[in-house]
């Protein structure tokens, strides 16, 4: 049984190279390989763990070999859904078990840092500024609505924190499965009594969560923080509401839009470069889970396979 690890791990180290061996042969590759050679490298192994490359319909009708593939990240929008679901010779699965506490730790301090002002306050600081009060007037969280788009184990994190916090609680989701402590309610509806508004659900999601439909129900003053890849927000009506004073912040990870874009330069959005899992703790256990679930795959059990949103 040979494993690959087929594109540049952001972490590796020698314990879990280790663990690997003894469930077969190990290669990795510290690259992040073209098209054509991802189809060879799929074509050279049995199973392969993928955290950068795109997986097309050309990959899924050119290999062979390959029948399983491990995605590092927790979202699975490098796939061609529907090319995967419309072959039966892979099986993919994703990691996700085990981000929820960095992401969710992520999205309570980017909340804290936009409704208390942090970043401009320092730019000002750092300019001379000092004792100066009028710009930066904050909420107290105690009391507030927090409302989770998804509230899956990162959702249910960001619901436990909040509520912590003295914060009311909603959500809604695709399921609309009961949450303890999650009042659970329409997006519209979200949108209209949050006064902070949490994204994490997968962005293969099929929409626009943000979008110009259903922008006029959100609440004046309202902060979102979003830690899916995509953001799954219209960025254009964003901006808007932003310069309308209708948002009071905006707060996204790994924004993967052209630097030309005018949300880049506004001064109550901020963006981080895709470190909303990046702890010591989290890269530790994404290696956990990625043994654990190949020596599953291995003894017959498959977990997480990804399969279709329509949300």
């Amino acid at each position: 049984m040979k494993i690959t690890w087929v594109d540049e791990p952001t972490y590796i180290n020698s314990d879990f190279e280790s663990s690997m061996l003894n469930l077969g042969e190990f290669e990795v590759y510290n690259d992040i390989p073209s098209e054509n050679q991802l189809i060879e490298r799929l074509n050279n192994t049995d199973i392969a763990i993928v955290e950068w490359s795109k997986i097309t319909k050309k990959v899924f009708d050119s290999v062979t070999r390959c029948k399983y593939i491990l995605l590092v990240t927790t979202s699975f929008d490098n796939v061609d859904i529907d090319a995967y679901m419309n072959q039966k010779e892979i099986v993919i699965s994703n990691c996700t078990e085990y981000s929820s506490v960095s992401v969710s730790e992520w999205t309570i301090s980017m909340i804290m840092a936009l409704n208390r002002n942090l970043l401009t306050s320092y730019i000002h600081a750092k300019k001379g500024a000092s004792h100066l009060y009028l710009p930066f007037l904050s909420y107290e969280l105690k009391g507030r609505t927090l409302g989770l788009i998804g509230v899956g184990s990162i959702g249910k994190r960001v619901a436990e924190l909040g509520r912590a916090l003295g914060m009311k609680v909603i959500g809604t989701s695709q399921s609309m499965a009961d949450v303890e402590g999650v009042e659970l309610v329409s997006l519209n509806n979200l949108l209209e009594l949050a006064d902070f508004v949490s994204i994490q659900v997968p962005s293969t999601s099929a929409r626009s969560l943000i979008n110009e439909d259903n922008a006029k129900h959100i609440k004046a003053g309202q902060i979102i923080v979003s830690c899916s890849r995509d953001c799954l927000i219209d960025l254009d009506v964003i901006y808007e509401l932003l310069e309308s004073g209708r948002l009071r912040g905006v707060g996204l990870d790994d924004l993967d839009i052209e630097r030309s874009h005018k949300i880049w330069g506004h001064d109550r959005v901020i963006v981080t470069t895709g470190i909303a899992w990046y702890s010591e703790e989290c890269r530790q256990e994404n290696l956990d889970v990625i043994h654990n679930m190949l020596q599953g795959y291995i003894q017959g059990e498959i977990k997480d396979k990804i399969g279709k949103i329509d949300a």
